[in-house]
């Protein structure tokens, strides 16, 4: 099993085992790319998942941008999320409190709000920036998506 089917199986068993209606998203060459993984209906609100194996966030070279959804996956997350779904991307760093949340029956709050132009300024920022804006960021209070937003908002209003 791949490091991301196990995140899957993990997630896919809880979700079961709490009885929250849940299915992968099985397009089988018919749709089209970019959806994510699964849908879920949980306390009446639809919800997108996207599975990862464990993304990166450290850098923003190739290699760890390769880690987070893909282009496309972050444009039909946008889409859904302006339709009124929730969208999440689940790996090994968040899924067990993605579960723990969903079982006491609450919205897991780290919802995936990066934009596509969230992506874009993060992708193109320098090296040196990227890695000063985590070295400052020794808190948990923030994830990762919500540095990244508010970074790219103050960057685009900066200049």
């Amino acid at each position: 099993m791949t490091p991301e089917g196990a995140v899957k199986a993990k997630v896919r068993k809880a979700l079961h085992d709490c009885g929250i209606y849940t299915f992968p998203i099985n397009q089988q060459g018919i749709g089209r790319r970019g959806i994510p993984d699964d849908f879920m209906m949980f306390n009446g609100v639809p919800c997108f998942i996207e599975f990862k194996a464990e993304m990166r966030f450290d850098k923003n070279n190739k290699a760890a941008l390769s880690t987070w959804p893909t282009v496309l996956q972050i444009l039909e997350m946008e889409k859904a999320r302006k339709a009124g779904m929730r969208t999440y991307v689940i790996d090994k760093n968040n899924m067990d409190e993605f579960i723990t949340l969903t079982k006491q029956g609450l919205f897991y709050t780290h919802n995936w709000l990066l934009e596509l132009k969230d992506y874009e300024w993060y992708r193109e920022a320098p090296p040196a920036f990227v890695q000063q804006m985590w070295k400052n960021n020794k808190s948990n209070i923030f994830t990762p998506y919500e540095i990244i937003h508010d970074q790219a908002q103050a960057y685009k209003y900066a200049y």
